[in-house]
């Protein structure tokens, strides 16, 4: 169609957690329907590169919102797409003010909204979206979820399409016959249930257990008390000594999927957090034929109930979780059979590419 997407992601700048991945699915998926795909991400990372994508690292650490304006004004003022692939109500505003700053915008600026609780921050976060459908021109608005699409058509967004998360879903995978383990992959978070993981590991300790588990320890940026709270745990899972712990300090970045093989992914993650938001590494075990086990009330918790592929926790203690391990580890090949058969659905979900359509009409 001759034309180009720019895919603007402040915050990649590794492989570490789902971010990287996110982008790649993207870029994947709207190939064919573009000319050019460039990806804005962040500078001083090790990203390397994206496969179909030009790379630029343009957005510092500091002044994020600044510089977002700023490269916005800069993209509206030629033909081409825009997609913020993780768009939260801030960017939501500063592409507004963007629009009102280029009076006569050639681009076209898309978002993609990955969740929206009423909740958090209520009042204040509910008028700056109602600020921001007033606008001169209107935001289209993609959204993984019909419950996050329904919440921001009720403050006055209109132009809103339900997209399937991207992922690249390949050929069903093959059950496998490797003994099971567990993978807590992603960074480190509390919302994530990280703190819960550390009191499973430490209780399998105390009992002289042998469950082998593998848990990702790469630290974000939080807040400073928040962050400190969870460098201690990080400290404390090192020092707990579990001979069938096995720490990964960085995402693999050509293994990645194969982390997953074989594993049973363990995701206590606060329904709080993730009721009504989807769980890239509940996908990336689908697609590696990998069992899970996930909190109540998620999302993940919906698609386990959907496609049993795995197993639902009514709580997150250490004894609860244990159950919810020894119940798949013991019918083992149904829940990989189980798996294979959710990648599947998936991908036959994803089929029709309705994203990349998204971004060009």
């Amino acid at each position: 169609m001759g034309s180009t997407l720019h895919i603007i992601e402040p915050t990649l700048r590794t492989r570490d957690g789902h971010c990287a991945s996110l982008v790649e699915c993207i870029v994947h998926e709207c190939r064919p329907k573009f000319d050019e795909i460039v990806v804005w991400a962040g500078r001083g990372g090790r990203l390397g590169s994206i496969e179909g994508a030009c790379l630029q690292e343009y957005f510092p650490q500091a002044g994020r919102k600044l510089v977002m304006f700023h490269l916005l004004t800069r993209l509206l003022r030629k033909p081409g797409r825009i997609l913020i692939s993780t768009a939260t109500p801030t960017d939501l505003s500063i592409l507004r003010l963007a629009h009102e700053f280029v009076r006569r915008p050639k681009g076209r600026a898309a978002a993609f909204v990955h969740w929206y609780t009423a909740k958090q921050k209520r009042l204040r976060r509910r008028l700056m979206l109602e600020w921001v459908v007033k606008g001169p021109q209107p935001i289209r608005v993609l959204t993984p979820t019909p419950g996050v699409a329904e919440r921001l058509g009720s403050v006055g967004f209109r132009d809103v399409h339900v997209v399937p998360y991207p992922m690249v879903w390949n050929a069903t995978p093959a059950v496998s016959d490797d003994a099971p383990r567990l993978l807590v992959p992603g960074g480190v978070r509390q919302d994530k249930g990280f703190f819960e993981v550390v009191e499973y590991v430490a209780w399998l300790k105390e009992r002289g257990l042998s469950i082998g588990i593998d848990v990702q320890v790469t630290l974000g940026h939080y807040r400073r008390k928040l962050q400190q709270d969870l460098e201690d745990a990080v400290t404390r899972l090192r020092e707990i000594d579990y001979p069938h712990l096995r720490l990964i300090d960085r995402t693999p970045e050509k293994e990645y999927a194969e982390m997953f093989r074989g594993r049973v992914v363990l995701q206590p993650y606060h329904a709080s957090a993730f009721a009504d938001r989807i769980s890239g590494v509940t996908l990336d075990a689908f697609a590696a034929g990998s069992p899970v086990i996930v909190n109540a009330g998620t999302w993940s918790a919906d698609e386990v109930r959907r496609t049993g592929a795995g197993v639902v926790l009514g709580a997150t203690d250490p004894q609860t979780i244990h159950a919810a391990v020894e119940a798949i580890f013991a019918d083992i090949r149904h829940y990989r059979e189980a798996a294979c058969a959710a990648s599947e659905l998936k991908r036959s979900e994803q089929l029709q590419s309705v994203l990349a359509q998204a971004m060009a009409e």
